[in-house]
């Protein structure tokens, strides 16, 4: 009787779990030369389910997409042949994760008219904004706030980091040039964006 597809190598990761997206590959299964390796199953369990996904040929490597950031998924892989499917190799573990969406209700509350009294030229600047709700299944580092003259923040863009959490309200009391609608010197629009281990989210601009 000829044998099933031997079972694969351990599964490696190919340098990308992130956004929802795992990449995949492994040693590929050898067969009896006639009855090569047709395909793969990949199975991936999850805390509140599992799935098992065909590859379309033989090819050693498969990007998963459509999952959840934030949830742990263990993975195997077995080859199939014409006489059945293969061992499983050991499960590994792998967790998708994203960037943050927007933070959320961005106002900005100041006097455009009135000077720091602290530090003449310069005024007082307070923000408040909601954490994001798609944090990127990952806990939110800190908030980046920039402020610019130019509406597009291609130029003379300044930031700050504020560190923060991912469920509070967040406050930030800044002190920026003064500037004003009237005068040359131009009114400042401002953008924050959440911060988690992959990086720096989509930002909210007022």
């Amino acid at each position: 009787m000829l044998p099933r597809a031997w079972q694969p190598s351990l599964v490696q990761f190919n340098g990308h779990i992130i956004n929802q997206e795992i990449d995949l590959s492994w040693t590929a299964s050898f067969s009896n030369a006639s009855h090569p390796v047709l395909n793969y199953k990949i199975y991936l369990r999850y805390e509140n389910g599992s799935d098992v996904i065909t590859t379309p040929d033989a090819t050693p490597a498969y990007v998963l997409n459509g999952l959840q950031n934030g949830v742990e998924y263990s993975i195997s892989v077995s080859g199939v042949n014409l006489v059945g499917e293969g061992d499983q190799c050991n499960p590994v573990l792998a967790t998708p994760l994203g960037l943050a969406g927007p933070p959320a209700a961005l106002f900005v509350n100041y006097d455009p008219n009135a000077s720091n009294n602290v530090s003449p030229g310069y005024q007082s600047v307070d923000l408040s904004f909601n954490a994001p709700e798609e944090t990127g299944g990952t806990d939110i580092i800190s908030y980046t706030i920039m402020y610019s003259l130019d509406p597009s923040f291609i130029t003379n863009v300044q930031s700050v980091s504020v560190n923060g959490t991912a469920t509070s309200i967040q406050d930030a009391n800044l002190v920026i040039p003064y500037a004003d609608r009237i005068t040359s010197t131009g009114w400042f629009y401002f953008k924050v964006c959440a911060v988690n281990s992959v990086g720096a989210g989509h930002t909210r601009q007022q």
